[in-house]
This record gives structure tokens, C-alpha cells and sequence, in this order.
């Protein structure tokens, strides 16, 4: 039996708060799948403020971690491209018209 497998190809981060009025980052994540097809994953940037519990003293961590964020962009492309570029293209597209 053959291992079926689904390849990360590309990263993208995504510095919106640099261009829009938007609190927040995101990272796309460009998929390829066993049919030879490309399909894109959103990630929002957030902020977490945490106590850790092996420190004696009042010590607060900030943390940056990336969360799947597909649902929160109604127009997110949710099917599969041929190329990279198209796929990068449509879910860059996705982003700047949601926020406009």
C-alpha cells in the first residue's frame, strides 16, 4: 500500500496591519494535494498572554501563534487550483476584498 500525503509547498505571511486598519496577520499556507491540485490555508496571528505554571514569580508570557482562520473570510477559496500562482492569486484576492 502507498502512503498517501498532503505537501506543504509555500508560506506566505500576510503584514495586513501594515496595509489595512486591521488589529491582526495572517499566514496562508499553499497545499498540494496527491491528484497534483493546490488548495490554500488561512491563519490569523493572535496574541495570548499566559501565566506559565513553572514559574515561581508572577511572570505573564506573551505568545504569537497562528489559529486557522478559514471561517471568519466569507469569501475564502475552499477548492483546489492547478498552479500555485493561481491559488496564491485567489486567496490574496479573498483577503484584500474582505477588507475593503
Amino acid at each position: 500500500m502507498m502512503l498517501s500525503y498532503i505537501e506543504l509547498v509555500k508560506t506566505i505571511y500576510v503584514p495586513l496591519s501594515e496595509v489595512h486598519d486591521c488589529a491582526t496577520d495572517f499566514k496562508i499556507e499553499i497545499l498540494k494535494h496527491p491528484d497534483g491540485t493546490f488548495s490554500a490555508r488561512l491563519f490569523r496571528q493572535e496574541y495570548y498572554a499566559l501565566k506559565p505554571s513553572f514559574e515561581a514569580e508572577e511572570m505573564i508570557a506573551d505568545e504569537i501563534v497562528y489559529v486557522p482562520d478559514s471561517h471568519s473570510i466569507r469569501d475564502w477559496p475552499e477548492k483546489r487550483y492547478a498552479s500555485v500562482e493561481q491559488c496564491i492569486q485567489h486567496s490574496l484576492e479573498a483577503l484584500e476584498n474582505f477588507f475593503h
